[in-house]
C-alpha cells in the first residue's frame, strides 16, 4: 500500500512538473511569437512609413517643380507682355514722327522743309563727288528744288574749295522732270531726294523717312533709357 502511494505521489509530481514545463514552454513560445509579431509589425510599419514618406517626398518634389514651372511661365509671360508693350511704344515713336513729318514738315511751302531738302542734296553731292548729278524729287517739290539749283551749286563749290583748296570740284545739277518720287507710301509722303550720277549707275537716296529710321536705330539705346529708366 505504501509503494502504491509513493508511486501515485511520484506520478502526480511528474504530471505537475510536466504541466509546469508545458505552461512555461507555452509562455515562452507565446513571448517569442509576441516578439516576432512585434518585430514583424515594426518592420511592416517602418517599411510602410518609408513608402509613405517616399510618396510624400515625391509629391512635394513634383508640386515644387510644378510651382516653379508655373511661376517661371508667369514671369516669362509678364516679361513678354512688358517687352511687347515697350516694343509697341518704340514702334509708335517712328509712326508718330512719320505723321508729324507728313502733316507739318514735308510741304514745299515750308521754309524748314526747304532748308532740310537743301542740306540733304548737298550731303548727297559730297558722297557722290561727281561733276554732274541728277536729282529726283516729288512732283510738288519740283519748283522748290529747281529754284535752289544755282544756290546749291554755289554752296557746294565754296564748301569743296574751303575743304580742299581746290577749284576743280564744281558740280552741275540736273533736276529730273519725268521720273518723280511717288507719294503712294509714307516714304514718298515724307519727302526727300534721290541723287544719281549722270549715267545713273551710282545712286544716293536721301529720303526723310529713311533718315528718321536710321536715326531711330542709331539712338535706340538712349531712347529706351529715356522712356524706360531703370530704378
Amino acid at each position: 500500500m505504501s509503494g502504491y502511494s509513493e508511486l501515485a505521489t511520484d506520478s502526480f509530481e511528474l504530471k505537475r512538473v510536466m504541466r509546469q514545463e508545458a505552461h512555461e514552454k507555452a509562455f515562452e513560445i507565446k513571448v517569442i511569437n509576441q516578439r516576432l509579431f512585434e518585430k514583424e509589425k515594426d518592420k511592416i510599419v517602418t517599411e510602410g512609413k518609408k513608402g509613405v514618406d517616399k510618396k510624400i517626398d515625391n509629391m512635394k518634389r513634383k508640386l515644387h517643380t510644378e510651382l516653379n514651372i508655373k511661376r517661371s511661365t508667369q514671369i516669362n509671360k509678364s516679361r513678354m507682355k512688358k517687352m511687347n508693350y515697350r516694343n509697341e511704344l518704340m514702334t509708335n515713336l517712328v509712326g508718330d514722327a512719320t505723321k508729324e513729318i507728313i502733316s507739318k514738315l514735308a510741304d514745299p511751302e515750308n521754309s524748314e522743309y526747304r532748308s532740310v531738302v537743301k542740306s540733304l542734296i548737298i550731303q548727297s553731292m559730297l558722297k557722290l563727288l561727281e561733276k554732274k548729278i541728277k536729282i529726283r524729287c516729288r512732283e510738288r517739290d519740283l519748283d522748290m528744288v529747281t529754284g535752289m539749283v544755282e544756290e546749291i551749286e554755289q554752296e557746294y563749290s565754296e564748301l569743296m574749295r574751303k575743304e580742299t583748296d581746290n577749284d576743280d570740284y564744281a558740280c552741275t545739277i540736273e533736276v529730273v522732270e519725268d521720273n518723280y518720287i511717288k507719294e503712294d507710301s509714307d516714304l514718298g509722303k515724307c519727302g526727300g531726294v534721290i541723287l544719281t550720277s549722270q549715267d545713273e549707275r551710282i545712286v544716293c537716296s536721301n529720303m526723310l523717312l529713311t533718315r528718321l529710321i536710321l536715326s531711330y536705330e542709331e539712338h535706340l539705346p538712349q531712347l529706351r533709357h529715356m522712356l524706360f529708366p531703370r530704378v
